[in-house]
């Protein structure tokens, strides 16, 4: 008998107790979840400018792009199509990396000093540009600190924009809305109850980094390269129908699992930290709950709920969107019993 075969009985024992450590140690976790103190970001005011920004965007995702020559230096109007990486500190964050992203200059998409910062760059240019997140911005995990962006710009087109007219107002609407004026009462009831759900988001956040703070050990690595595997396919598969994957100069597997892995880590133990809570709760969803959720998101979309669902079995998302639904259930728990400081006022924004 080999020593390989006399050793097997020794790494049973072995797995096992580890596999029993682990246990404990899941066991053991405590996390206080009730009574967490919070603070609610004060929503803004949406100003005549907020509108005209957001309906400017509108016309530029309907505008007729037109490719610029590569020597072309960006300016205002102008739209690129860049790859970038962010860090903090050196560390990437969750949706600091993208690659084929459409950016507008001058359009405010990006958060204050990015689009300036692509000004005068070229097609093939590389360029870090380091730029503070806004005090108030949505993500508290974000708000305050400065980013590093490597930006790569793969492309540059001019925009021809459809004029603001009753035309282009019952296009945009599918008819329900048939003047200008309308239009922009819509937008900004929309972007007010976008400001709300930003500052309900603010919340999430700050729940989420009370409870990861007080949970020990990290996630498995299995679990996370799980997470990193569905990660990478999905931006593979998206900037290959851009035309800005690997083979393109885009960025290539590896590199999106390397600045993707602290963000998906967190994520991960989030999704544990989580799921602990559920069941000390007894929360749980069924599968006609994950189907309900699933055909509300397929008619907000416009699309057939029954060939929507099939989708995502055929995607095997299904477990994927129960436990997001399991988590939501969660978190309302937890910001249903925290205690909340409100703002003061609501915070006007510049025009």
């Amino acid at each position: 008998m080999s020593n390989r075969t006399r050793a097997k009985p020794h790494l049973r024992v072995a797995a096992a107790a580890a596999a029993l450590l682990a246990v404990a140690a899941c066991t053991r976790q405590h996390v206080t979840y009730k009574g967490l103190k919070l603070t609610r970001m004060a929503v803004a005011q949406v100003t005549e400018g907020d509108v005209t920004r957001f309906i400017d965007r509108i016309r530029n995702q309907a505008a007729k792009a037109m490719p610029l020559p590569p020597d072309t230096t960006l300016r205002s109007g102008h739209r690129a199509v860049i790859d970038f990486v962010g860090t903090i500190g050196g560390t990437p964050f969750m949706g600091g990396t993208a690659s084929g992203y459409p950016v507008v200059l001058g359009s405010g998409q990006m958060i204050p000093g990015f689009e300036e910062g692509l000004a005068g760059m070229r097609v093939g240019q590389m360029k870090s540009i380091t730029v503070p997140f806004p005090a108030d911005y949505q993500d508290a995990t974000l708000a305050g600190k400065t980013a590093v962006f490597r930006i790569t710009v793969r492309g540059v087109e001019g925009l021809s924009r459809p004029p603001l007219d009753e035309a282009f107002v019952a296009q945009v609407s599918r008819g329900q809305i048939t003047s200008v004026e309308d239009l922009r009462r819509a937008v900004k009831e929309q972007i007010q109850q976008q400001n709300i759900v930003q500052s309900e988001q603010s919340m999430k956040t700050q729940a989420a980094e009370a409870l990861l703070v007080q949970w020990r050990g990290e996630p498995g690595r299995r679990e996370v390269n799980r997470e990193l595997d569905r990660l990478v396919q999905q931006q593979l598969q998206a900037s290959s129908q851009r035309g800005t994957g690997p083979a393109q100069g885009g960025p290539d597997a590896e590199t999106i699992r390397t600045s993707n892995r602290p963000a998906v880590t967190k994520s991960v133990k989030l999704s544990k930290v989580l799921a602990w809570i559920a069941k000390q709760e007894g929360i749980a969803v069924t599968d006609g709950e994950a189907e309900q959720r699933i055909n509300e998101m397929a008619r907000g979309q416009g699309q057939d709920p029954a060939t929507f669902l099939g989708m995502v079995r055929q995607q095997k998302a299904f477990d994927l969107f129960r436990r997001r639904i399991l988590e939501d259930k969660v978190m309302t728990l937890i910001l249903q019993n925290s205690l909340i400081e409100e703002p003061k006022r609501l915070i006007p924004r510049g025009g």
